[in-house]
């Protein structure tokens, strides 16, 4: 019987793999941990049927309580890991994210790593984000977009151009600064949101923000000109809205 137990094992795990390991491979790092994910499953499950299971959960709680341990250390040393074990905000209310919304798309950047990505809000991809899509999912949403949101177009091809190298031909935004259209006036909500700050930022948290977000998007640092311009208006707007100084 355990005989069996892993030959099904072994069958399961070659039919992932013929059947969704490319188009895994395909979502760039979040494919790549749900791979890692489903061996960790399949081992486990290997080590349930061969009665080593206790062993391998004993191996596993002893490294997370290092790790835990070890945490304060992580974090002095290399900053960027803090997120992963703390849920703070920045200085002044700032948060992790940044957030610019079109009718069809509402797409976020992580401050701390400067990845992107972001969830479809409307048609029959509602729901998912884009990082899961495959290549032909995301050329679909992309066709869909340019018929009914080229707002989003704008934001897809600064999204594709960072964290989509399987999209081999994709296409890039081409436009000058005088060309980056905003589309519909940012407001004080939205600027908010773009910059990744609270309602009571400062003005020096407001330019900090802004700074830190251009380094990001600026065209000359591989960046948009068309979110490098949604930046500097919610910087506009808000600088405008605030009256701390």
């Amino acid at each position: 019987m355990r005989l069996l137990f892993i030959i099904a094992i072994a069958v399961a795990g070659f039919l992932i793999y013929k059947l969704y390991f490319q188009q895994l491979l395909a979502q760039g790092k979040q494919g790549k941990i749900k791979i890692a994910m489903i061996v960790l499953g399949l081992i486990f499950l290997l080590a349930a049927v061969t009665g080593r299971a206790n062993a391998a959960f004993g191996i596993i709680g002893a490294a997370m309580t290092q790790v835990m341990r070890l945490a304060p250390l992580l974090i002095k040393f290399a900053p960027g890991l803090a997120g992963m074990f703390s849920n703070k905000v920045g200085p002044g209310g700032q948060n992790s994210q940044s957030r610019v919304s079109t009718k069809s798309l509402v797409m976020t950047l992580d401050h701390a790593t400067g990845k992107m990505n972001g969830e479809i809000i409307t048609g029959a991809l509602s729901g998912k984000r884009l990082s899961d899509l495959t290549t032909n999912e995301l050329k679909r949403f992309y066709q869909d977009c340019a018929e009914s949101d080229p707002e989003a177009i704008r934001i897809l091809q600064a999204y594709i151009a960072r964290e989509r190298s399987d999209w081999d031909d994709a296409p890039s935004d081409q436009s000058g600064p005088e060309q980056a259209s905003l589309g519909d006036a940012v407001t004080v909500r939205e600027a908010y949101d773009i910059l990744g700050l609270e309602q009571g930022a400062t003005k020096k948290e407001i330019a900090q923000a802004h700074k830190s977000l251009m380094m990001q998007f600026h065209p000359d640092k591989g960046g948009s000109n068309y979110l490098a311009s949604k930046v500097n208006e919610a910087k506009r707007v808000l600088l405008a809205h605030v009256t701390d100084e």
